[in-house]
């Protein structure tokens, strides 16, 4: 199958657009694509084709749509269906960047439509911190469970090592803490994030979900090589994440491709509030909750899940997409690309400081994270000044609100006003 080039494409539309239809058989013999070929592409990408006279035409105006897919068959075939692929019509020089854009914001649709209250949706008020309570009271989470699913092999000091590189991470990729921390909605404080650099920031966030990773995996490993990052992936996918699906590692970070029933377990839940318009993401308003996971599943089908595809998305960032990062290097796109991964760093920390609970026990964890507060966080103007908006401490005190931690957390004391409801 032919690729085309940005200069074809142009020419073609810009010789064209005044047609009102343009013959399937003319595209053809112009690109090099077969009919047939034109036809499967059409149909995935929402091209409705006439025919008239025995003859297939399409109309002149979805020609550059068409044009772009050529250009970019591997990415944009996947996209074309979607409400919003206008975007990559009008800026054809960020299509790799809106297909990992997209992916990930779809991926945080779901984790908000799965874990929200009606009320929550309704209001389109969705907050980082009812989110995880919401996750861990439908998840049932068992630190027995989670206890039991430690294998033969095992090193504690290396996942102490580990999760405390995944909390450093994913503060240094917060600083400075936005003001709007806990809203992860449609609303933003775009002064918060003005500044940041949009590289370093997907950078550290694959690091910090790798090594909150890292740390699950040595449950399970006393020995294995992290530099190479590969290897510790492939053990969690390998050996790992079909095992502590439903105990450790829930909906929509189980999801793999190919698809596993049990990984679906969203085909289990059916909230009747899903079905009415309110319950769609903006973005996608046609979209049921459902159609968004065929969505996901579809964006990430080459890599396999989520895991593999945000190692490309730092691959991508850190090597190959610069002169993409300079074309945006400020805007609200990317302030909620930031909000986005800020969201799911926060869930896969949960995934950790949980299995930490269970294979630690509760004094060691609060020991550690009590270390590591007075050896880092509380020695952070920004993060001290932020104390309410400090994500493991967020989240520990979810953890105590659950009874995952039964003693007083005495370290944890606010210096400021509490602007949760926990």
């Amino acid at each position: 199958m032919a690729i085309i080039s940005s200069q074809s494409r142009n020419t073609f539309y810009e010789s064209n657009q005044f047609k009102p239809f343009k013959l399937l058989e003319e595209i053809s013999l112009e690109t090099a694509y077969s009919i047939e070929d034109l036809k499967r592409i059409c149909d995935r990408v929402s091209i409705q084709i006439f025919k008239q006279n025995s003859k297939d035409y399409i109309l002149s105006h979805h020609l550059n749509k068409l044009y772009l897919v050529m250009e970019k068959p591997k990415i944009l075939e996947k996209v074309g269906s979607l409400d919003d692929f206008y975007l990559y019509e009008h800026y054809p020089k960020i299509t790799e960047y809106l297909f990992f854009h997209d992916t990930i914001d779809i991926v945080c649709w779901l984790l908000k439509l799965r874990y929200s209250s009606k009320d929550s949706i309704k209001k389109k008020k969705y907050r980082i911190d009812t989110l995880l309570d919401n996750f861990l009271k439908e998840n049932k989470i068992s630190t027995n469970k989670i206890r039991n699913s430690v294998g033969k092999n095992f090193s504690q000091e290396r996942f102490i090592f580990h999760l405390t590189k995944g909390w450093y991470n994913e503060l240094v990729r917060l600083v400075p803490v936005p003001s709007d921390f806990l809203e992860v909605g449609t609303r933003l404080n775009a002064s918060s994030y003005i500044g940041k650099s949009p590289s370093w920031n997907i950078i550290q966030t694959y690091y910090s979900i790798y090594e909150y990773t890292n740390s699950i995996v040595f449950t399970n490993n006393d020995n294995l090589n992290t530099e190479q990052h590969r290897k510790s992936t492939n053990f969690f996918n390998n050996n790992l994440l079909s095992k502590l699906n439903g105990t450790t590692v829930f909906y929509p970070f189980n999801i793999t491709i190919p698809c596993k029933d049990s990984m679906l377990n969203l085909r289990g839940v059916d909230k009747e509030f899903w079905k009415y318009k309110y319950s769609k993401c903006p973005r996608f308003p046609e979209k049921t909750i459902y159609d968004l996971e065929d969505l996901y599943i579809k964006f990430v089908s080459e890599h396999g899940n989520f895991l593999d595809f945000i190692y490309r998305f730092r691959v991508w960032a850190n090597y190959l997409g610069i002169n993409t990062i300079i074309e945006i290097e400020e805007g609200h796109l990317l302030y909620f690309l930031y909000k986005n991964l800020a969201l799911l760093c926060f869930f896969y920390a949960s995934m950790a400081e949980l299995t930490a609970i269970a294979f630690l026990g509760e004094d060691k964890t609060i020991q550690i994270l009590r270390d590591f507060s007075q050896k880092y966080i509380l020695k952070q103007s920004n993060l001290r000044e932020n104390w309410y908006l400090v994500p493991p401490f967020i989240r520990f005190r979810l953890y105590s609100k659950h009874g995952f931690i039964n003693q007083p957390i005495d370290f944890l004391v606010p210096p400021n006003p509490d602007p949760l409801s926990i």
